[in-house]
């Protein structure tokens, strides 16, 4: 089923909030990411491509100003809350969730 993200649209991959471990913080971040994507898989490949271009923006919580793009949440320790390595974080999240997702297809889910 093709995914649409409009400019005046926002896709959030993370619904709900996700767990909290003592001694962390909850990051969102945005992504604009525009377009029509076939697949899943294809929107968080161009949304891993630009958080490596730098593009994703954090923040710590959801703002309904950006618009024309996805919002995802992970988490970050006290040390971890500078940009740069919040990106690093940001970019091994989405890795972990395309390799998820694709064994989940190949297993049949």
């Amino acid at each position: 089923m093709p995914l649409f993200i409009y400019s005046d649209t926002v896709y959030d991959l993370d619904p709900f909030y996700l767990p909290r471990h003592a001694g962390c913080f909850r990051i969102y971040m945005f992504v604009p990411v525009p377009g029509e994507y076939a697949t899943k898989i294809s929107l968080l490949r161009a949304t891993l491509e630009a958080v490596e271009a730098g593009k994703g923006i954090p923040a710590f919580g959801f703002e309904p100003r950006y618009e024309g793009g996805v919002w995802f949440q992970f988490n970050v320790t006290e040390k971890d809350l500078e940009k740069p390595r919040q990106q690093e974080i940001a970019v091994a999240d989405l890795e972990t969730r395309i390799q998820r997702l694709r064994e989940g297809i190949e297993s049949g889910y």
